[in-house]
């Protein structure tokens, strides 16, 4: 999709549908990372009325923002962790998750967030936080329970985010052996990986 049609798209968000607004945020998001000019756009949108919209948004804004590396979507995405709906706030921990550590200032919301009682918004919140910080142990038993995830990229994920805590996830060793057996390849390698940096030895097969 083309810089030129981000004006057109801006405006969009704009419209008196919800639908229309929705789409809009989400085309934004296929346009990154030429669509930095409808971060604040973006932005407003997020305190729109409805959840698609507010959905879409957040995605866009955490792969435009990450791509641009601009440091003030971060405070957005944080508020979002807030939202009352667990498809926001599962998004809104995603898209933090696409900082890495530049997201460094929604440590305190996430770790609250894999506290909370939606076991899918804890997960996604602890692969990001794997991400941003991984000496936060906290997130460990999380981790571990999202390697049973649906998704095989998110079950990649927590087994990297596992692998990054070294040693101090020796916990996690019983379920990453699991792991090994996954039937994505990239999961596999992933597990095998994470075995190595915890115990220092690569496990045979």
């Amino acid at each position: 999709m083309a810089k030129d049609t981000v004006p057109d798209l801006i405006n969009a968000l704009l419209d008196d549908e919800f639908l229309v607004r929705s789409a809009a945020a989400c085309a934004l998001g296929e346009v990154n990372p030429r669509a930095e000019d409808a971060v604040p756009a973006l932005t407003r949108a997020l305190r729109d009325k409805y959840d698609d919209v507010r959905l879409m948004a957040t995605q866009s804004l955490g792969t435009i923002g990450s791509a641009t590396k601009d440091s003030t979507v971060v405070p957005a995405l944080i508020e979002m962790l807030g939202d009352k709906n667990e498809k926001v706030r599962r998004s809104a921990a995603w898209a933090l998750d696409k900082f890495g550590p530049l997201a460094k200032d929604a440590v305190p919301a996430l770790l609250k967030a894999i506290r909370g009682e939606n076991e899918d918004v804890r997960q996604v919140a602890a692969i990001a936080l794997g991400r941003i910080d991984p000496s936060l142990d906290d997130t460990i038993p999380v981790l571990i329970a999202a390697l049973g995830r649906e998704w095989e990229y998110w079950r990649r994920r927590a087994a990297g985010a596992l692998g990054a805590f070294g040693p101090a996830a020796k916990d996690a060793v019983p379920a990453l052996t699991n792991a090994l057996q996954d039937p994505s390849s990239s999961v596999r390698e992933a597990a095998a990986d994470a075995i190595e940096k915890i115990t220092g030895e690569r496990p045979e097969g």
